[in-house]
C-alpha cells in the first residue's frame, strides 16, 4: 500500500528489505554508527516486517505487525539478552509516527536510524539499488 510497485508483488518484501538495508547503511555511515550498533540495527531491519501480514498470516497488513515480530524475537534463543531486546524495541517502534496503537517517535539514535531507513526506502521517488538488483 505504501511502497514502490515492484514492492507490492511476489518477492517484494525481500526486495524491500534489501533495500532498507542498504539505506541503513548509509544512515548508519552518517551517524557515525558502531559496528555493534550497526550489526543492531541490521538484525531488526531484517525482522522488521517479518508478521507484516499478521499471525497467521493472513495476506494484508496488520499495523502492529512490528509488535508481533518483536514478541516472537524475544520468544526466540537469544531474545531476552541486552542485545535481544534492543533489536525486539527497534522492530517494535520502526514505523515511529505511523506505528500502532500510538505513535512511537524515534527516541535515540538507533531508532532514528531504523525509523528512517524504512521510511525513506519505502518511498517510490527515492530509489534504493541492493546488489544483484535489475535495472537502474
Amino acid at each position: 500500500k505504501y511502497h514502490p510497485a515492484d514492492e507490492i508483488n511476489d518477492g517484494g518484501r525481500v526486495l524491500h528489505t534489501g533495500r532498507v538495508i542498504q539505506m541503513a547503511d548509509l544512515l548508519c555511515e552518517y551517524y557515525q554508527a558502531t559496528p555493534q550498533e550497526r550489526d543492531l540495527v541490521k538484525s531488526a531491519l531484517i525482522l522488521h516486517d517479518s508478521y507484516k501480514s499478521g499471525e497467521p498470516w493472513e495476506g494484508h497488513t496488520k499495523p502492529a505487525h512490528g509488535h508481533i515480530a518483536a514478541r516472537n524475537i524475544r520468544e526466540t534463543p537469544g531474545g531476552d539478552t541486552p542485545e535481544g531486546k534492543v533489536v525486539q524495541r527497534l522492530a517494535a517502534n520502526h514505523m515511529a509516527a505511523w506505528n500502532q496503537p500510538q505513535p512511537t517517535p524515534p527516541s535515540d539514535k538507533l531508532e532514528l536510524i531504523v525509523s528512517y531507513a524504512d521510511y525513506l526506502a519505502s518511498r517510490d521517488n527515492v530509489y534504493v539499488r541492493v546488489p544483484g538488483q535489475q535495472g537502474g
